[in-house]
């Protein structure tokens, strides 16, 4: 599995997909398998022949569309291709479109392509129209060396691209004195960082040359991976930030090292995670020392372009990696720093049951942190409840409304920043801020800070399109470490589980989770997020699951009672300000959960 790209499936709650390609008969071709534990992948079928060096990732809208980028073995050039669903993609369909882009850096090769952010302009839109995809790759400058560029496919079918001086030159000075390969860009600790290949010499073209380097926009460093044999060469890098098999928010890292610069026994393909430690102030994770559980893969077949999956895995001889967890920068001693800030997603109409066997990414979590296993929503239908969280009382709302219903006082929004504190809700699908009526997959109802009239002017401001996981205003805020003292995020009428399955809810909730806790304010410890849902299905006394993630938390599950009422006093805590209404005499969230 040479050039092994791993990706959460964001579809299928728990399984992983992997990219890859081979070399059968002088011929690369490139193949797509999946994996529950990261060690067994059992081979789906070939997506491109000839081909090699591939990238995937998927479109932003609920089918979650896998794009994949490859070079072409045929004219030294990039393909994309996109599948209108992961099953099609895993199993026989076609394409539903394929790009050539034509070389425009270098008349010789144009390469190693790491997509690095699809998405759409607004809602309703498509791969064909209103898509962009960014995407590094490498051109072959003068047809004489590789040299890094950025271009951008727009629609599926205009290829823009431009050279990167600056970020060769940093490559350079960092001691990649020859050729220099896009690999892979990911975000730690906040911090976007983007991973490269990089020959140490000039001179001379030798696999044994080869070496990783990390840039973060300014300057790059060579990377120090360490072996138990003590190999030196290291290429054609991916990292990704996943939730592993035991749902730790991790690093993973793929590798090859080729026979030029292998230990004995270790040449091949690794596959590594590095657990992310419960605070982060370094850059990178420091150096670790790679051990070498067993893992088995399933086969292609031996004929290019079969699809038939094999159901026996065989032994290989690549070995999966692990590292060991690097040491933390606060020890566990520490007490963890209270929370400032809360980042509460709401999902709808399932009961606690429902919630706990049908979202298994979420209740990992919830097992690995904390919930309670008591906490009832105020009433039916969904409104009442939201306005319940929002104001500490239904203020007589019974009903759903649309256009919103208009209500006079003041909201825990309202109060964070009258009290000099930040404020800001994230409604996704929504077409503009403070959306009075429904549109498309948006839905009002579930928006409860357009209702308060007294505050028009701030929820104009601050009530804002969510946009999705790789841009857009909650991305934005989560990686700059800017989310608000009281925030709310707010999913469309599918991704809540209020249209959609549960399934498509988990996996939407993965997407959002695994960058947020890997981002500047969840790592420092001041934030905490809370999942929980507005109402259950009418058939299980209103009780629902309520999820709180934060580093205080291990393994807690509160017993005591709790109601939207509680969450409500939360945000006023986190507000700076009493709790208002009926919150003010519920039962008190922070010190069920010790926050």
């Amino acid at each position: 599995m040479d050039t092994l790209k791993v990706v959460t499936d964001p579809g299928t709650s728990g399984r992983y997909i992997g990219v890859y390609h081979w070399l059968t008969g002088g011929a690369f071709s490139v193949g797509v398998a999946t994996s529950t534990d990261l060690r067994t992948w059992t081979y789906r079928r070939t997506v491109d022949t000839p081909a090699s060096q591939p990238s995937v990732a998927f479109g932003p809208g609920p089918a979650h569309e896998p794009v994949l980028a490859v070079e072409a073995s045929s004219g030294a050039h990039l393909r994309f291709k996109y599948w209108t669903s992961i099953a099609g993609f895993l199993g026989t369909a076609a394409p539903a479109a394929t790009f050539d882009a034509g070389r425009t850096l270098s008349s010789c090769a144009e390469g190693t392509p790491d997509i690095r952010t699809v998405t759409f302009s607004g809602s309703g839109n498509s791969m064909t129209a209103g898509s962009s995809i960014v995407v590094g790759h490498h051109y072959f400058s003068r047809c004489d060396t590789d040299r890094e560029a950025i271009g951008t496919l727009t629609n599926f079918g205009m290829w823009t691209t431009a050279a990167q001086p600056a970020l060769d030159q940093a490559l350079t000075t960092a001691g990649a004195a020859g050729k220099h390969g896009d690999r892979d860009t990911f975000a730690v600790g906040g911090r976007t960082m983007q991973l490269f290949e990089g020959s140490v010499s000039a001179t001379s073209f030798q696999m044994a040359d080869w070496r990783n380097y990390l840039y973060d926009g300014t300057t790059a460093q060579q990377l120090s991976v360490r072996t138990p044999g003590g190999s030196h060469a290291f290429a054609n890098a991916s990292a990704t930030v996943i939730q592993d098999p035991e749902g730790v928010l991790s690093l993973l890292v793929t590798q090859f090292i080729p026979g030029g610069g292998a230990a004995a026994g270790e040449s091949g393909e690794l596959l590594y995670w590095n657990p992310l430690p419960t605070a982060t102030t370094a850059a990178v994770p420091p150096p670790t020392t790679i051990s070498r559980p067993p893992t088995t893969v399933s086969q292609p077949p031996t004929t290019p372009g079969t699809s038939t999956p094999t159901t026996q895995p065989t032994p290989t001889t690549r070995p999966t990696t692990t590292t060991a967890m690097p040491t933390p920068t606060t020890s566990p001693s520490q007490t963890p720093t209270k929370a400032s800030k809360v980042l509460v997603f709401v999902e709808e109409n399932h009961s606690l049951a429902q919630m706990q066997s049908g979202m298994p990414f979420l209740f990992s979590l919830a097992k690995r942190y904390a919930y309670a296993d008591n906490f009832t929503a105020i009433t039916h239908p969904s409104e009442p409840n939201y306005i319940a969280i929002a104001a500490g009382s239904t203020l007589g709302d019974t009903a759903d409304h649309n256009p919103a219903k208009q209500l006079a006082g003041q909201s825990v929004f309202g109060q964070a920043l009258a009290g000099g504190r930040s404020a800001k809700s994230y409604a996704e699908s929504m077409g503009s801020s403070c959306q009075q009526s429904d549109s498309g997959s948006y839905k009002v109802k579930h928006n409860p800070w357009a209702s308060f009239t007294d505050e028009r002017a701030a929820c104009n401001a601050g009530n804002v399109p969510m946009g999705v996981p790789s841009s857009g205003a909650m991305h934005n805020d989560v990686v700059s470490g800017n989310l608000p003292n009281v925030g709310m995020a707010i999913p469309n009428i599918c991704n809540d589980a209020h249209d959609c399955p549960l399934t498509t809810a988990d996996a939407w909730l993965r997407s959002w989770l695994v960058p947020i806790m890997a981002g500047p304010d969840y790592q420092s410890g001041r934030l905490a997020v809370v999942i929980t849902a507005d109402e259950d299905d009418r058939n299980s006394g209103n009780k629902v699951l309520t999820v709180v993630i934060h580093r205080s938390q291990s393994q807690k599950v509160v017993t005591s009672p709790l109601n939207h009422y509680s969450l409500s006093g939360f945000y006023s805590d986190m507000a700076g300000g009493p709790r208002l209404r009926n919150a003010a005499t519920a039962p008190s969230f922070v010190a069920a959960f010790g926050l």
